[in-house]
């Protein structure tokens, strides 16, 4: 038997044209249908964040806070603008986690052109999720050494560990 439903892909009306449904309500469905968590993904922002989290605390079930970030694959030609190509989904596991997101959300606005979309390259992407990783293992091999890993912790997808 399945277990119990979680969305990974609420908006709020913080995602201009694609979330009407207020947080409150979303949080009342949520315990209605005895969701046990659910997750915030709005576009290229963070700003539902906090009343999210608050209102969802509230009503007994468990907030993710994550954002769907507008992300350019290929480089313009000389002369065009500078357009997302598609979107990548992330989820905030821990306050690290949810930092990076903060990082990550605003590049999407401060390093682009003023009249272009709001969106980061899938290198900067890509720089951060290995940055993130090399930090990970560096501080594995700064507190218990990295081929111990005496609790069992799995690495983030990619790092591979006392082999």
């Amino acid at each position: 038997m399945a277990g119990p439903f979680v969305h990974l892909r609420v908006r709020s009306p913080y995602s201009l044209l694609e979330g009407s449904i207020r947080i409150k309500q979303t949080a009342a469905l949520c315990k209605t249908m005895g969701m046990p968590a659910a997750a915030l993904t709005d576009t290229n922002n963070l700003f539902g964040a906090l009343e999210f989290s608050e209102t969802l605390s509230g009503e007994g079930v468990q907030p993710i806070i994550g954002c769907t970030l507008s992300v350019q694959v290929e480089a313009p030609r000389p002369g065009e603008r500078s357009t997302p190509d598609g979107v990548l989904v992330l989820l905030a596991k821990d306050e690290t986690g949810y930092a990076n997101l903060m990082k990550l959300s605003s590049a999407a606005y401060l390093e682009v052109g003023a009249t272009d979309v709001a969106h980061i390259s899938i290198e900067r992407a890509l720089d951060h999720a290995l940055q993130v990783r090399i930090e990970w293992m560096a501080e594995r091999i700064e507190t218990r050494g990295i081929a111990a890993n005496p609790e069992g912790e799995r690495p983030p997808d990619g790092v591979r560990v006392g082999e």
